[in-house]
Formats: C-alpha cells, sequence, structure tokens
C-alpha cells in the first residue's frame, strides 16, 4: 500500500461533506441563526504532494448553506497553469522515472493553477432512540427567534439540532488547467497541455449534528463567539478524466505517445471507489480519503495513483463577506 499525503488550504474541498456549518460574526446578542447564509469566501490555497510538488494561486468563490440542511459551493482560481515535469526513460524503461509525479497529480487534482470546481449536498435529520423528537436546527431557531422577537430581542438564538445524525447525498467535482513536461524516447524536450478533471458522485454522506458550544465573553468585553463542530464520513464512485492536447493520440508499436511515456498509460479516464472521513472544526476540516484505481490492463502500476491511497488534508474557507436573504 502506497501512502500519498496532500495538505491542501483550499477553499473548494470545505463543502465536499460538511452539512454546511459557518462561523459568522456575532454580537454580544448571540444574533448566530440556522438561516439561509449566501458568502463569498476568498483567499488562497496550496498544496504539496507526496513527490514534493507544490502550488498556489488566489481562490475566490460562492456559497449558499443552511446549518445541517444543504451546501453548494462553487469556486474558482486564476494563476498560471499547474506544471508537471518529469524525465527521460532510462535503461529498458519505456516511462519516465518520475512516473510518480503525474500520478499523484491524477489522484488528486489541486484546486491551484487555473481551475474551476463545485460541490454540495442535501441532508436529512434522524432522531435517535431515546429522542422525543427530531426537530431541525433550522426549525428550532426559527422558533426561537419568534419567541426572542415577541420578547423585544429582534435577534434570536443559535440552537443544535434534535436530531442524532444526518443522513443524505453530495457530490464534488472540478476541472485543472495543466501542463506536462519532460524528455521523451530520442531526448527530445516536450510540453504539452490539456486538462484534468475529477467528478465524485453521488455520495452517501452521514454526519453528526453540528455541535454548537456555549456562547462566551471576557471582562473586558471580547466579542463572543459560538464553536462549532462536526463529524462525517461520505462513500461514492469517483472519476478522474483526462482532456485537451493531452488525450490526444494513441501509441504504436513504434511511436508511443507523450502522455503514455509520462503517465505509463494511454487511458484517459479512470475509475475508484472513494471514502472520506472527516471532522469540521469551525472553518477547518482536516480529513483523510481512502481510494483504490486499479492499474490499467497491460499496463503497469502508475505509483502514486493506482492500487490502494491515502489522502491527508486540512481544508480552510473564510468569507470575505456573507449575507442573509432579506437582511
Amino acid at each position: 500500500m502506497k501512502l500519498g499525503s496532500a495538505i491542501s488550504c483550499s477553499l473548494l474541498l470545505c463543502a465536499l461533506t460538511s452539512a454546511g456549518a459557518q462561523n459568522t460574526p456575532t454580537t454580544s446578542t448571540n444574533a448566530k441563526t440556522a438561516e439561509t447564509t449566501i458568502s463569498v469566501p476568498g483567499g488562497a490555497g496550496a498544496t504539496v504532494t507526496s513527490s514534493g510538488t507544490a502550488g498556489a494561486g488566489p481562490i475566490i468563490g460562492f456559497q449558499v448553506s443552511q446549518l445541517d440542511n444543504y451546501f453548494i459551493s462553487s469556486f474558482f482560481t486564476i494563476s498560471p497553469p499547474q506544471s508537471v515535469s518529469g524525465q527521460l526513460p532510462t535503461g529498458t524503461q519505456t516511462v519516465s522515472a518520475d512516473q510518480g509525479n503525474f500520478g499523484a497529480f491524477l489522484l488528486t487534482p489541486p484546486g491551484q493553477g487555473t481551475s474551476y470546481s463545485f460541490a454540495g449536498n442535501r441532508m436529512f435529520g434522524f432522531q435517535s432512540m431515546k429522542a422525543k423528537g427530531c426537530i431541525s436546527a433550522q426549525t428550532k431557531s426559527t422558533t426561537a427567534k419568534a419567541a426572542a422577537v415577541a420578547a423585544g430581542n429582534t435577534t434570536g438564538d443559535l440552537v443544535e439540532s434534535g436530531c442524532a445524525i444526518y443522513v443524505g447525498f453530495g457530490g464534488r467535482g472540478g476541472v485543472t488547467n495543466t501542463t506536462w513536461v519532460g524528455q521523451v524516447t530520442g531526448g527530445n524536450n516536450q510540453s504539452k497541455s490539456g486538462t484534468v478533471a475529477f467528478i465524485t458522485f453521488p455520495e452517501l454522506v452521514v454526519t453528526s449534528k453540528t455541535y454548537v458550544s456555549p456562547i462566551s465573553s471576557s471582562a473586558a468585553g471580547a466579542a463572543n463567539q459560538n464553536n462549532q463542530y462536526q463529524f462525517g464520513v461520505s462513500f461514492g464512485p469517483s472519476w478522474r478524466f483526462i482532456g485537451g492536447d493531452l488525450a490526444q493520440g494513441q501509441s504504436t508499436s513504434t511511436t508511443p505517445t507523450f502522455r503514455s511515456q509520462m503517465l505509463g498509460t494511454d487511458k484517459t479516464s479512470f475509475f475508484s471507489p472513494e471514502v472520506t472521513f472527516f471532522v469540521k472544526m469551525n472553518e477547518f476540516k482536516p480529513y483523510f480519503r481512502f481510494s483504490h484505481f486499479s492499474q490499467p490492463k497491460a499496463d503497469q502500476p502508475i505509483p502514486g495513483f493506482t492500487g490502494s491511497q491515502f489522502v491527508f488534508g486540512v481544508d480552510v474557507t473564510s468569507a470575505i463577506f456573507q449575507t442573509k436573504p432579506g437582511s
């Protein structure tokens, strides 16, 4: 089993399987509610793979969410395309000695360079055996807000859901521009541009409810803040696709394609089941993901891609601004 490692500070994957909890600013009256939240996240992302390749770029996106109900997001990055390099096959080799660089890139297409990605989910609450009823955070918050308004407080309070767990469905996908550079048989340098796309759909998503810590304030009058926590797992079929100039042509007995010499196969589409375990802590979501892409027929295994692979990472999201409809 080969262990692949990726540490990602991107805004893309926070939408993978979370139930849409947002860490919005609060006032001294605890103005957080489970109403629909529209936000525009922005910042920068960085990815480091097990092969040592790295990339970074600005990110901006759009999110719509409702606590423990649904989450939809869309993100863009605009910077030079991610470049992956390889060396001339040596000795009796027919594939680049740096094949693992291309395999790792295909396994976890980064959200850097020029890319677009999207993700979302829809969750449904289920009560525990001992619970008297499963009341969503949205319903409880609406009720609490109505009572607060009647008492003269126009903000209301955020309350936890009465549901024990949430089960739903979701998906994610994206496309990244890339340039592959390397020496091929004969010693010629080549460079080809293309795209690497991924999609995981449909995903079965199971999470705990979003736990909300009590609000607190310091004697000096520091801003109050609710902390939110959630645990979950998702499972679904996943595909990787190679497109553009990189996907052109098929190898012959005398003329192998650039793609086959760098990656080790002429295939342009790959399938694997994927399972992801995660913990959501305010804006942070550490996770690890397991996949198993099969070895292409008549080809050798692709280091960093085929077989059982684990990817470890942490996602961070922060909104430039956010609002609630009608506010």
